[in-house]
């Protein structure tokens, strides 16, 4: 399915918050794709960084879109593997734990995650609602 445009025009039908709008204002398609900016890997580590300039927590990582998706993995495998945050904080992402906790990181990091995870499952649901009787089983295959 190619839904990303999903909410163009009716943004309501999306629960966006102020860091999706702030995200939206910055991208090259500024009222288009508002879906996909919710839940892709393009935009997830944007919506991180995003949060903490809006707290104020100093990050180097001052320019749009260099907070990259891939650091929300490496933080999430970096908890699930108990090592210590702070030290990847310090030396790949140069954020000190002075300004923001690790555990405050990882789960600003999840929540963003996990809401893309519901909204990819809400549309997936949806769809499912739609094309098959409830009580048969459905297989979703999914990639990229």
């Amino acid at each position: 399915i190619e839904w990303g445009a999903f909410g163009e025009g009716h943004p309501e039908y999306l629960p966006t918050n102020v860091l999706d709008r702030m995200l939206d204002a910055i991208s090259p398609n500024p009222g288009k794709q508002l879906y996909e900016k919710m839940v892709s890997g393009m935009y997830l580590g944007e919506l991180v960084r995003l949060a903490l300039v809006e707290k104020g927590i100093p990050t180097p990582h001052t320019e749009p879109f260099t907070f990259e998706t891939r650091f929300l993995s490496d933080i999430a495998s970096t908890v699930s593997k108990n090592e210590d945050l702070s030290l990847f904080m310090n030396q790949k992402l140069s954020l000190e734990t002075t300004q923001i906790t690790p555990a405050a990181l990882a789960q600003l990091s999840h929540a963003v995650m996990k809401r893309s995870a519901i909204l990819c499952a809400t549309g997936i649901a949806a769809v499912s609602s739609h094309l098959f009787d409830p009580t048969e089983e459905v297989v979703v295959a999914i990639d990229g």
